[in-house]
């Protein structure tokens, strides 16, 4: 099967004050991915017309939450969508020297964790990263050698390209950055926002899950690892 991926992370930086790494990748089959982006986009034009903007964790409020729980409940309606998230706690107690590791180091070791499972499935992959910075391509770089490297040690099926995209021109990365909000909301325990309450805890009811947990082996749907270090990493 030929597979399209969409990753992106949430509070990835090493002094953002956080405790908790959260990285999300969506995955959809790439014969269905222009139908799925295509409805998709009438949910938003249907809410906001032909000038729906990108929508994201981060702009979800009562204004357009009508719009946020369509979204979400068409993804888990959708049987070829499916979400993987790793929950990298502890950040704050990592001493990457005693590892003898940098902290991008570690960061590919959390993606290596986040699509293992998808490299496993035999699949063909193109794997794609929302833009953050000037150093988005380095990245790229860096994660296709880590992944096509393991692919081959294992002789499982390969991650053909990855490749840097903006997400507000990709509708599915989209969604991935709400999913991914609706975790690391959850693990920070936060209330801040009325809609953000109601958007994770429709999130919560349609997945089944705490969304802090780590799910049972074999689940697809949405599949959450929870990841905490080592002693020799701590």
């Amino acid at each position: 099967m030929k597979l399209h991926v969409f990753c992106d992370e949430s509070t990835h930086l090493p002094n953002d004050g956080c405790k908790s790494m959260v990285l999300g990748a969506i995955s959809c089959p790439i014969s269905d991915l222009h139908r799925v982006s295509e409805q998709i986009r009438d949910i938003k034009r249907a809410h906001f017309g032909p000038s729906a903007s990108e929508v994201k964790w981060t702009k979800a409020s009562h204004s357009n939450l009508a719009m946020y729980m369509e979204l979400v409940a068409y993804f888990f309606a959708h049987e070829s969508l499916q979400f993987r998230a790793v929950i990298a706690t502890g950040k704050e107690r990592l001493d990457h020297t005693a590892f003898r590791q940098t902290h991008d180091d570690w960061y590919y070791k959390m993606y290596y964790l986040l699509l293992l499972p998808l490299l496993g499935r035999k699949s063909e992959l193109r794997i794609f990263l929302d833009i953050k910075d000037s150093r988005s391509q380095k990245k790229v770089v860096k994660l296709e050698e880590i992944l096509r490297n393991k692919a081959r040690e294992l002789n499982i099926g390969s991650a053909t390209t990855i490749q840097n995209v903006r997400s507000h021109e990709v509708e599915l990365l989209q969604i991935a950055d709400i999913l991914i909000g609706s975790i690391n909301y959850s693990e920070r325990s936060l209330k801040s926002s009325s809609a953000k309450v109601e958007l994770r805890d429709l999130i919560r009811q349609l997945s089944g899950l705490t969304l802090t947990s780590s799910t049972a082996p074999g689940r697809s749907k949405m599949d959450i690892f929870r990841w905490a270090p080592q002693e020799t990493e701590a």
